[in-house]
């Protein structure tokens, strides 16, 4: 009765990934390798999302801004009713919920900002991982900073 194996993708990739020096000879390479490759594809998805023209900064503020300010508003409510923040009906009704409504509103618009500011962070950092090459040169830089020992550290230049 003959075996079957079958591609375990996952296995392969856990393989890759594995730091003990034991699984398949792999070292330092072989997990640095895994994660190039890995990287590699999520740089090629980030492409395509980043090539839709649909898609860009603009147009995720203008479809998240509402629910923003409804999750701002609906969290405004229910502290002010948590810590008995509301206007008592007799005395200066006018003035304290002009007050309260501007604070509000002023809250609002920092959120707003501090909202498109976040957006525009998360573009920024896609856009330098995009951008970073994945190439054997830093394979090699890291293998030869692995090479280094103490005793290389220590005496390297003393007697050379």
């Amino acid at each position: 009765m003959p075996l079957i194996h079958r591609f375990n993708g996952s296995d392969e990739h856990a393989q890759m990934l594995a730091t003990s020096r034991t699984r398949r000879g792999l070292g330092c390479a072989g997990w640095y390798d895994g994660l190039r490759s890995s990287m590699e594809e999520l740089q090629a998805v980030l492409r395509r999302i980043r090539s839709d023209p649909e898609l860009n900064q603009d147009s995720v503020f203008r479809y998240y801004a509402p629910v923003f300010i409804f999750v701002c508003l609906f969290g405004a409510c229910a502290v002010s009713l948590r810590l008995g923040m509301m206007p008592s009906p007799y005395t200066g009704l006018r003035s304290q919920l002009a007050l309260t409504g501007g604070l509000l509103i002023l809250g609002i618009l920092v959120l707003l900002l501090i909202f498109r500011t976040i957006i525009w962070g998360i573009a920024f950092a896609v856009q330098v991982f995009v951008e970073t090459k994945w190439n054997k040169k830093e394979k090699e830089k890291r293998e030869s900073i692995a090479q280094l020992n103490t005793r290389n550290v220590l005496f390297g230049g003393i007697f050379s």
